[in-house]
């Protein structure tokens, strides 16, 4: 039986791991024997989990409740991308967004679903064609003036190649697919959202001109939202923090499970799109919406299905966020805590079962079965980041806040050292299991630089090492044909690769994480672009300085802090 080894543990070697050619950057020697560079040999090792019943019981501390909740409405039947009806679309002329009529007049009562129309996509001189060789384009092949970016395009290739971007799941199983199948007809709004993300993810693989077409459908889902919801997200910043008022939140108390579900879904691709173009000032905005409808009374007691698990989604990226320097946390307090996150997550673990009910693989409700306890602890190593900054902009107290912290990172050592690996872990039970060992140790590096400043420089290298070598796992574990272009499918990264590259003392494997960073910012975006000038930033204020330098000072001078 194989096992992972923590961070302060005797590295395995050829014979004990089978992965030990991939456990250090091409061309890096084996650790050194000097005790400052190699962890002591005396730590107990770290093994992976035997996710029985029993296991799951330690991780969650009960059984899972018994769940009776509503679902976003009725399941809809998939239908391919030819079968998509988008009434009074324009597909022949020209797009010009200069003659766009952007300012939308907010409605006195909503209108009716029925009365709203698809969303418009910007009007094309020919359909352009997703080529069988399109994802082999390099950004210097640009498109030509003649194409454009039709639904149908864009829609083919959301489906095609990105239901699985955020998900270790089969792409046929995810949330994403479902979304698509499900809201896509009836709540055009979620179309736009969509289109808005995908066009953006065209332009950041260097396959697409510019994001004019991006911004085009992302105007488009906010004028839609603020027809029906008579709330933009300018609304509710200008006047943050507000409380939930029954007069200008009536159309958020009126509307159906299935629109507030589907409101929830729209407003994650725009902020996934704000991710990938690095605009801190647009997320935040859509955080603190989120917040606010969050404090709808028939919304916040009716959680469940779709919008607890976007909620969930939301306080990753929240969290992640503030990772380096403390934020509001508006959406974990609106859920109310990190016991309201976890109950979310454990409301929504099997909405995909009931949703496609008879046709949901057995393996798929086994692998969901399997892989809660480990999101669960996800979540809270993820909060945890957050609660670490926030301890650190407190004025200096007793140490109780950080004694607590150091506490709760203690008990996950230990949950995950009693663990131990069995056949059970496979698939993307495994790759969460990974997930989870590189946030646990990047919470340990979090811990060391913000709370424990009078430590030297490389104080945390270990868990640093051990970031690494979880990473480059993940890579070889995806394998398969999975183009590593791309970042794993885990809304928490980039954070641990920053996190190991600003803290790791061989500029080796510095030089990897960058390395890796460059890549990924030439599929997935401008933040992983942002966040390798970070990395750059923080080693060459560190090395000149010859100590620590603290995070929060050098990342608010990246993009407003906004670089993950």
């Amino acid at each position: 039986m194989r096992q992972i080894y923590s961070p302060d543990s005797a590295y395995p070697g050829p014979a004990e791991d089978p992965l030990w050619q991939y456990s250090y950057p091409r061309g890096v020697p084996e650790p050194h024997s000097n005790s400052q560079f190699s962890p002591s040999e005396s730590s107990a090792p770290l093994n992976i989990p035997d996710l029985r019943s029993e296991s799951e019981d330690m991780f969650l501390g009960s059984s899972f409740p018994s769940m009776d909740f509503s679902l976003a409405g009725d399941f809809y039947p998939q239908f391919d991308v030819d079968e998509l009806s988008y009434s009074d679309m324009d597909f022949t002329s020209t797009f010009d967004p200069s003659l766009v009529e952007w300012s939308v007049t907010r409605e006195q009562g909503a209108p009716s679903m029925s009365g709203m129309a698809a969303p418009q996509p910007p009007p094309t001189e020919s359909l352009a064609m997703e080529s069988p060789r399109a994802g082999d384009r390099t950004p210097s092949q640009k498109p030509t003036d003649k194409e454009t970016l039709t639904v149908h395009l864009l829609s083919q290739h959301f489906s095609r190649q990105l239901t699985g971007r955020f998900s270790f799941k089969s792409a046929d199983w995810t949330f994403y697919n479902f979304f698509f199948h499900r809201f896509t007809t009836s709540h055009p709004w979620v179309l736009s959202a969509i289109l808005s993300w995908t066009s953006a993810s065209l332009f950041y693989s260097g396959r697409w001109k510019d994001l004019v077409i991006a911004n085009f459908h992302y105007e488009q889902c906010l004028s839609q939202i603020i027809k029906i919801y008579g709330r933009s997200f300018d609304d509710v910043e200008s006047r943050w923090p507000l409380s939930y008022d029954p007069v200008t939140d009536r159309h958020f108390s009126a509307a159906s499970t299935e629109d507030i579900d589907a409101l929830f879904v729209s407003c994650f691709f725009l902020a996934l799109f704000d991710q990938m173009a690095a605009r801190p000032s647009h997320i935040k905005k859509i955080f603190r919406f989120i917040s606010h409808v969050l404090q709808v009374p028939n919304i916040r007691h009716n959680m469940g299905g779709v919008r607890s698990r976007v909620s969930t989604w939301f306080c990753t990226l929240e969290s992640k966020a503030s990772a380096f320097q403390p934020g509001d946390r508006a959406i974990l307090c609106a859920l109310g805590g990190r016991e309201g996150l976890i109950s979310a997550l454990r409301a929504s673990y099997d909405t995909l079962q009931k949703v496609y009910s008879v046709t949901y693989p057995d393996e798929e409700r086994r692998a969901d079965r399997l892989q809660l306890p480990l999101l669960q602890r996800i979540l809270e190593l993820t909060v945890l980041l957050s609660d670490i900054t926030q301890e650190k902009s407190l004025p200096a107290g007793d140490g109780a806040g950080i004694s607590k912290i150091r506490a709760s990172l203690d008990a996950h050592a230990q949950a995950l050292d009693a663990a131990t690996e069995n056949e059970s872990l496979t698939g993307r039970v495994r790759s969460t299991w990974l997930v989870l060992l590189a946030l646990y140790n990047t919470a340990e590096i979090s811990f060391s630089r913000n709370l424990l400043t009078s430590e030297p420089r490389h104080s945390a290298d270990a868990f640093a090492v051990r970031v690494i070598q979880v990473a480059q796992k993940l890579d070889v574990h995806r394998g398969g044909g999975t183009s590593l272009s791309t970042p794993p499918p885990t809304k928490i990264w980039p954070l641990p690769l920053v996190m190991a590259a600003i803290e790791v003392r061989d500029p080796i494997y510095r030089e990897w994480v960058l390395h890796k960073l460059e890549t990924y910012g030439g599929t997935a975006g401008q933040q992983y672009t942002l966040a390798k000038v970070f990395v750059e930033r923080m080693w060459g204020r560190e090395e000149k300085a010859g100590r620590r330098v603290d995070c929060a000072g050098i990342i608010a001078e990246v993009n407003d802090g906004m670089v993950l």
